[in-house]
């Protein structure tokens, strides 16, 4: 297709662009500049949200761009393997351990196995988080649906 690498790009700047701004410029502001951590907490929790269910949608559709691209074949490259990697960490986030946070933090924190818990939800959410970061920067780079050599139809 003649536009696929504009749209490619388009995605990734929507999906990636979305991930940096919010991760490392949004949230530590929000943490910054109001006086509740509990309300920066939430603010950022509902903008981690909306960027996971974005970066599953942009997944989803890298992949059908790439298969309308190269067919089957791109199942086997390993920028499809990547935008896999991607998806699989933002659902494990935001289907395992972002609710397991919420529970604790309806049970208000108050005993300190509860907040050393919390805790350490957070540090894997972030390790999630930041691995994801770090992938979608090699896609900025490299590209999403570039055949590799040999691949073309």
């Amino acid at each position: 297709m003649k536009y696929t690498p504009a749209i490619e790009r388009l995605i990734l700047v929507i999906w990636v662009g979305g991930v940096w701004t919010i991760g490392f410029l949004v949230a530590p502001t929000l943490f910054g500049i109001l006086e509740s951590r509990a309300l920066a907490g939430n603010v950022a929790g509902n903008l981690f949200a909306s960027i996971s269910y974005i970066g599953l949608l942009c997944g989803v559709m890298l992949l059908a761009l790439g298969l309308a691209e190269h067919s089957a074949k791109y199942l086997r490259q390993w920028r499809s393997w990547l935008i896999l990697a991607m998806m699989a960490l933002i659902a494990i986030g935001q289907f395992m351990v972002t609710p397991k946070m919420h529970e604790l933090r309806q049970a208000r924190l108050e005993a300190p196995q509860l907040m050393e818990q919390f805790q350490s939800l957070h540090a894997i959410s972030t390790g999630l988080f930041v691995v994801t970061s770090i992938l979608g920067l090699v896609l900025v780079v490299v590209g999403a649906t570039q055949p590799a050599a040999g691949l073309r139809r």
